[in-house]
């Protein structure tokens, strides 16, 4: 995708690396593979983060 299109900040909130409450999400769901992952325990969320889905974080001053 383009730069500036929310690449980064979609996959940080699929992974709920984002600060609440700054970052909330007021309606809607996010789904992965049948398991709702908005408002799951965090339990849950460490098996899937790095098991079934990543992110490499980029490297600011190399980009």
């Amino acid at each position: 995708g383009e730069s500036g299109s929310g690449k980064t900040v979609t996959a940080l909130s699929i992974l709920g690396l984002l600060p609440y409450p700054r970052a909330r999400h007021p309606t809607g769901s996010i789904t992965f593979a049948g398991q709702e992952l908005l408002g799951a325990p965090e339990r849950n969320l460490n098996k899937v983060r790095g098991n079934r889905i990543g992110t490499i974080f980029q490297e600011p001053m190399s980009s």
